[in-house]
């Protein structure tokens, strides 16, 4: 049995905001989210699993994260919902590369060492084809904060949380980001705050219907009001990616 404990996401950050970003949802139902990838290490024996970011499985070999999330040692858990109790359902995977994107954009490819074997429990996302219009209801997941005041320990059970895409006019306005927000960035909750990603669930995914939209990656506080998540774009990126993982 592997045992949990979480690292401080903000040790591999290394800039302010990133990894302050599940806030306001709920436990996912178990197998609800195939594609989801916890990121970490296993130091020693291997039987702990210390947790560190999230990622997306593209394919059997190839997982997406935030470029913020990189750190040496990483191994890539796939099928899990209850970090440290064996259910059964996890492959583990050391990982044989890690490929930031070269413009020091926040977002990274990662290699498994071998393939992991496609079931229920286990499935790629797809690549978006377009991105989605402002308003359009998403799911984010992930094992971050729960909360931002009082009892803030992450979450061993997957968490998700309903959002909505806010317009780059809104999120990049004056009484929100003031253009911080990039063209290759988006933002995703709702200006009154109250649900948002959080820290510990930097290089998750963002979805709708099993497309990957954006990666977790930064912002000001968690589900603060004005200031939503803010996520990479993944349609900015899938020739890179492609250009990688076919």
């Amino acid at each position: 049995m592997r045992f949990l404990v979480f690292l401080a996401l903000v040790s591999y950050a290394g800039a302010e905001g990133y990894g302050d970003r599940i806030v306001g949802g709920s436990e996912a139902v178990p197998g609800s989210s195939p594609w989801m990838v916890a990121l970490g290490l296993t130091p020693g024996d291997g039987d702990t699993f210390y947790y560190a970011c999230g990622g997306t499985l593209l394919n059997s070999q190839w997982v997406l994260t935030a470029a913020h999330c990189e750190f040496n040692g990483m191994v890539a858990v796939v099928g899990d919902h209850v970090l440290g109790i064996d259910e059964g359902t996890e492959q583990y995977r050391e990982v044989q590369q890690l490929i930031p994107h070269p413009n020091q954009d926040d977002i990274m490819l990662v290699k498994l060492g071998s393939p992991v074997t496609l079931n229920s429990w286990v499935s790629p996302a797809y690549l978006p084809t377009s991105m989605v219009s402002a308003g359009t209801r998403v799911t984010v997941t992930g094992w971050g904060l729960t909360a931002t005041t009082g009892h803030t320990t992450m979450s061993d059970r997957l968490q998700e949380v309903s959002v909505h895409i806010i317009s780059q006019s809104v999120c990049n306005g004056p009484d929100a980001y003031d253009g911080l927000v990039s063209p290759k960035e988006f933002c995703a909750g709702y200006m009154e705050g109250g649900r948002d990603a959080c820290q510990g669930d930097s290089g998750g995914p963002l979805v709708k219907s099993g497309v990957l939209y954006g990666v977790v990656s930064w912002g000001r506080g968690c589900a603060m009001p004005n200031y939503p998540g803010v996520y990479i774009k993944v349609t900015e990126y899938t020739d890179w990616i492609n250009g990688y993982i076919d």
